[in-house]
């Protein structure tokens, strides 16, 4: 029963030491929660603050809308931007002259052409050679006249081929031209794409983020939160407030636990139970003391006692001998105890009646 009562006054102790530990602790911890309360708002600050973020999110609501709406225009110009770029990277150059060019080539081909067979025909005439049309054979008076007809025809070949290669290479002059005047325009509108694209993918990229609104919105129920606190000491504050919720509720479990009815009842009930034992151990105690007391009154030795009781070093309390390890030490003295057994036990009982 004692170590029950034991065990349990030293959980109760330990729970008021817990208890007083996180009094003073959560004493410390509100403290520095003054200290930077001190820093928070006003209550009149708050309800101003309350009203402008009402205000300032109803206002927001209808920025939201509208940042949604120009969102989807930016990304539909954004899409158009990007087809006409592929389109211009795409678009080939294409020249109106190119089939003038062709048909020239293919002239200066044929007039190439001509002009050798013409020159080969024109070295073959002489007096005694057959004509190459008609293949008559001609005489010396007719060689002059058949020279200068080819000599003409020659002429011409090469007064239409120099014509031919004037007007191509005009042609492709002006070709060369357009070419690098559509490169030129091409390169222009790429550049101009691109930096339409570019613009438009900031705005979308500025709409995406947090208006101006938004971030004053947040900075007014920073403030509402946390007054002029800095960041550092806003997490502070919020550390201290939940460490001192848990405090709380350590502090609120520990005084339940003290305060228990069963517990104090089980605690009492134990010390009432060990408090009982301890006065039947002092009874038989005492009973056993008077019984060994006169048990050997009638022993009468020379020289010789009996003593029934010890003092014990360091407290001085007086101690029955016989019911500890002295008992053991008295068995010499049985027998003389069995021969006045019968004498002490008939003065014993007339001296303590009340004791069976």
């Amino acid at each position: 029963m004692q170590g029950q009562a034991d065990l349990l006054e030293d959980g109760a102790k330990k729970a008021r030491t817990g208890l007083e530990q996180a009094k003073a602790t959560l004493a410390e911890k509100n403290a520095r929660l003054q200290t930077l309360a001190a820093s928070l708002p006003a209550e009149e600050q708050k309800e101003r603050l309350r009203a402008e973020i009402e205000e300032l999110e109803s206002h927001l609501e209808q920025e939201t809308a509208d940042t949604l709406r120009r969102k989807e225009e930016l990304l539909e110009q954004i899409s158009n931007a990007n087809l006409r770029l592929r389109q211009a990277s795409e678009t080939a150059f294409a020249f109106s002259g190119d089939f003038d060019i062709l048909r020239l080539e293919t002239e200066l081909k044929g007039l190439y052409g001509k002009y050798d067979a013409v020159s080969k025909h024109l070295r073959q005439i002489r007096a005694r050679a057959k004509c190459p049309f008609c293949q008559h054979e001609m005489t010396e008076e007719e060689v002059p006249a058949a020279k200068e007809v080819w000599q003409k025809q020659l002429e011409q070949c090469i007064s239409e081929g120099k014509a031919a290669k004037a007007e191509r290479k005009r042609l492709e002059r002006e070709k060369e031209t357009a070419l690098r005047e559509f490169q030129e325009k091409q390169a222009a509108e790429t550049t101009k794409l691109e930096e339409t694209i570019a613009a438009l993918e900031t705005q979308y990229r500025n709409m995406t983020e947090e208006s101006i609104a938004g971030n004053r919105l947040s900075h007014m129920k920073t403030t509402l939160e946390y007054g002029s606190l800095s960041l550092e000491q806003a997490a502070e504050l919020d550390t201290l407030r939940q460490e001192c919720r848990e405090l709380e509720n350590k502090i609120r479990q520990l005084g339940e636990t003290l305060e228990q009815p069963d517990v104090r009842e089980q605690m009492e009930t134990v010390r009432q139970e060990a408090d009982a034992k301890k006065l039947l151990i002092s009874h038989a105690d005492s009973y056993l003391g008077k019984k060994n007391e006169l048990l050997f009154a009638p022993l009468q030795m020379n020289r010789v006692s009996i003593s029934l009781s010890e003092v014990v070093k360091g407290t001085g309390e007086t101690k029955d001998y016989l019911r500890r390890e002295g008992l053991r030490k008295a068995v010499p003295f049985g027998e003389a105890a069995r021969r006045a057994g019968d004498r002490g036990k008939a003065a014993f009982r007339q001296a303590v009646p009340d004791i069976p």
